[in-house]
């Protein structure tokens, strides 16, 4: 009954979008983006995605609490990498509170959106990069989700109907390590990737290692059905990165970072939880 349930509301989430498609119809056939303003930040949006456009098309802001949240922990003079872009509802507005930031966007129909988005709001201190991270160079098949684009990611390797409902487009993208494709080291990192993050932070250590912030999304269904991580495996990577103090925000965990952190992951596991930004912070002293 339960699988029946999920099934029927995944359709129902693919007939909304069409209706919204079929309304942008109507404003002609040339109509492809919506343009939203929020007070000096404005967004193109694709009406299609039923997450982060859609809050952006009824608040003007995407999940402000995060952002907020995000903002306190970047200075004026950090250089910022942001994995996973997506259109740039977090990262573009956060640009403008550091020196300069990278993005990398693995999605080519997104990046289209994050490019046009970049340059809407004339981010003079913004570079992208269209390349999936991983833990090796090559290329690699990406699901490219409509009904909530902000879900796309590469194939999973257990094809759950939540992943594949909304008939996504599959292309190949190309594969990089964070650490090949960047010389410079940043101050703050933040990463939301659909569970590629065990494979991105394993090609990304050197970055890592010299970061002062790191913010990474942990959704152990999704380490689980695309890359074959267990929350345990993912708690050794972590650990061995060294942070001084690691704090998950909705678990109401905080410690240490250079130890036990098996038990908060393994938590957030047990508990069919997640966690929008596991925050771990390096003191200066210990960088230096």
């Amino acid at each position: 009954m339960t699988k029946e349930k999920n099934r029927l509301s995944l359709w129902w989430r693919v007939v909304k979008q069409r209706l919204r498609v079929r309304c942008l119809s109507l404003l002609g056939d040339n109509a492809r983006y919506v343009f939203v303003q929020n007070g000096d930040t404005g967004f193109l949006v694709d009406p299609a995605d039923n997450h982060v456009s859609r809050q952006l098309l009824k608040t003007g802001v995407y999940n402000p609490d995060e952002l907020a949240r995000y903002r306190a922990l970047i200075k004026e003079t950090d250089t910022v990498l942001v994995v996973g872009g997506h259109i740039g509802s977090i990262a573009l507005p956060l640009s403008k509170s550091c020196k300069s930031m990278a993005i990398i966007e693995a999605n080519p129909r997104t990046f289209e959106l994050l490019h046009l988005n970049t340059k809407v709001n004339d981010l003079k201190n913004v570079r992208l990069f269209n390349f999936a991270a991983g833990s090796s160079c090559g290329s690699i098949d990406f699901v490219m989700s409509s009904e909530n684009s902000g879900g796309s990611k590469i194939f999973p390797i257990n094809r759950q109907d939540h992943y594949l409902y909304d008939d996504p487009g599959i292309v190949t993208v190309e594969l990089s390590r964070i650490d090949d494709m960047f010389d410079e080291q940043f101050d703050v990192v933040i990463m939301d990737i659909e569970g590629s993050e065990f494979s991105a932070i394993s090609g990304a250590q050197n970055i890592l290692m010299s970061a002062r912030v790191f913010i990474c999304e942990y959704f152990p269904n999704h380490l689980r059905d695309i890359a074959g991580v267990s929350a345990y495996e993912f708690s050794e990577l972590v650990e061995s990165l060294q942070f001084d103090e690691v704090t998950f925000p909705k678990l109401g965990w905080q410690g240490s970072g250079k130890a036990n952190l098996h038990e908060p992951f393994l938590e957030v596991e047990k508990s069919q939880s997640t966690e929008d930004g596991v925050v771990f912070l390096r003191s200066t002293e210990t960088i230096g």
